[in-house]
């Protein structure tokens, strides 16, 4: 695929965080999202024009290579609406010396997998952590980490790895 062809469109970026996964982060936010949860806390993100549109080039260089912050975080909107070239930027990240990428969705992890769609999964295999579950405001919690409501899970991707290659969606476990 040409270069000049994968875009995301970005709605910020964050340099330093300590608020989106654990340790220090680089933040990603990418528009665009079809949940519409009740009480979002990005609501300007749901709409997939907000922010601007970037090359892939231009978005890794938005990217500081530091072995003081080598984790990044995708969220949202929702990543997983930008799959296929969001897993172009993790493989490029990875290769950069980007040690661990935590994504959040608003799928379930059960979902992606029924699904079958091969960009996401494709996309979970670069991620060590999903935070997985839209948000309900019935069950908001702010005592919890790295979540908004008591639903929403912590997954170790990397230890179900050989899920996300064989895809038997009966096997994942609830935590």
């Amino acid at each position: 695929m040409k270069e000049t062809k994968m875009y995301l469109q970005i709605a910020d970026y964050i340099r330093t965080s300590v608020v989106d996964g654990p340790g220090i982060r680089q933040v990603l936010f990418l528009s665009g999202c079809n949940f519409a949860c009740k009480g979002c806390h990005n609501p300007k993100l749901q709409d997939f024009h907000y922010g601007k549109s970037m090359s892939i080039t231009d978005v890794e260089k938005l990217f500081t290579f530091d072995k003081r912050i080598n984790r990044v975080t995708f969220t949202g909107g929702e990543p997983m609406e930008q799959a296929f070239v969001l897993e172009k930027l993790a493989t490029r990240l990875i290769s950069k010396g980007v040690e661990d990428i935590l994504i959040y969705s608003g799928y379930i992890i059960e979902e992606i997998l029924s699904e079958g769609d091969e960009n996401k999964i494709k996309l979970l295999k670069k991620c060590s952590t999903l935070i997985d579950g839209r948000f309900e405001i019935s069950k908001k919690d702010l005592r919890l980490p790295f979540r908004g409501s008591a639903n929403q899970r912590i997954i170790d991707l990397r230890k179900i790895r050989s899920l996300l290659v064989n895809n038997p969606v009966s096997q994942v476990v609830r935590p």
